[in-house]
């Protein structure tokens, strides 16, 4: 009896494993299309503005998913008229993190995905580098370049939270790319194309998933050159 015990509460592991992994699956190719679809609006934008990336926010800090107020559209939303409303939308929200962000009262419906700062004007009053506009045909290395991953910032020292942005290693700050997808972190880069991601660098925070694409700036800045 003891035995027959001991293999259903093996089997019981087994199971509740391969289950955790396919859901852990599903969340993945979720993600991984509405990531698809957010780097097609950004793009759209792009076509629609002589070839210029959607800003980041502005002085109002109204940003590129949504309003100040987080209960309208932002920019992207307001020029790509299939995107929606972000808070009506599935697309700018990442299933697995929904689900990890602690404090889940500040955490908006759109929130997981961050896009990357370095392609955006933001506000010209913000940290390094100095911003300017960024157009689709000045990216050096567009299959190597992110417009948005999904993405997290450490709110304190045991909380992570949403960010609307990605932030390269050599600014020192978050956001970070979050590798909450069994350990990768799922891009989508100014060619057009999709693909899950290592970390390449620690953002140095209590949460281990936070950290950064490549080690370097290369998968941030646009303009990017090998020294």
């Amino acid at each position: 009896m003891l035995v027959v015990i001991a293999i259903i509460a093996a089997l019981a592991t087994m199971i509740g494993s391969a289950v955790f992994q396919v859901k852990g699956s599903g969340e993945k190719a979720l993600c991984f299309s509405n990531l698809r679809q957010v780097g097609l609006m950004h793009l759209q934008y792009a076509d629609n503005n002589e070839g210029i990336f959607c800003p980041a926010w502005d002085e109002t800090f109204c940003q590129w998913d949504s309003a100040s107020n987080y209960k309208e559209g932002g920019f992207l939303s307001r020029s790509v008229h299939e995107a929606g409303d972000a808070n009506n939308t599935e697309v700018f929200s990442c299933p697995a993190a929904q689900k990890k962000f602690r404090k889940k009262e500040y955490a908006p419906k759109f929130a997981g995905y961050g896009y990357n700062y370095m392609l955006s004007f933001a506000s010209h009053r913000d940290f390094p580098p100095a911003f300017r506009f960024v157009k689709t045909v000045k990216v050096n290395r567009p299959g190597k370049v992110v417009i948005a991953a999904d993405a997290g910032v450490m709110w304190s020292a045991d909380e992570v939270g949403p960010t609307s942005f990605l932030n390269q290693p050599s600014s020192g700050t978050g956001g970070y790319a979050d590798f909450r997808h069994q350990e990768l972190a799922n891009a989508v880069f100014v060619d057009g194309h999709c693909e899950s991601r290592e970390m390449k660098k620690s953002g140095g925070q209590n949460e281990k998933s936070l950290g950064y694409l490549s080690e370097d700036d290369s998968a941030y800045d646009p303009f990017f050159r090998k020294k």
